[in-house]
């Protein structure tokens, strides 16, 4: 599962409901979401901006999107 999903799944949006927002077909969003596609940067900005995060925790594999991106590199920082 992408960080795009949890984000949205977090946020208790469904795909067509964040799809209409940022004006994509729930077919791109779907792509997007399982990897099979990357989505435009235009896209990952309003993506990002409906959604309440930034850019860079869509794009992370890793994203633990509960915890604030500031918390997630402190961690990392400690495993280093």
């Amino acid at each position: 599962m992408t960080s795009i999903k949890k984000i949205r799944e977090i946020r208790k949006m469904t795909q067509s409901e964040l799809a209409e927002r940022i004006n994509i077909s729930t077919v791109s969003l779907s792509r997007y979401e399982n990897g099979v596609r990357n989505p435009r940067a235009t896209e990952l900005s309003k993506m990002a901006e409906v959604l309440n995060c930034s850019v860079d925790e869509l794009l992370r594999d890793d994203a633990n999107p509960t915890a604030p991106l500031s918390e997630q590199r402190q961690g990392e920082s400690e495993t280093a």
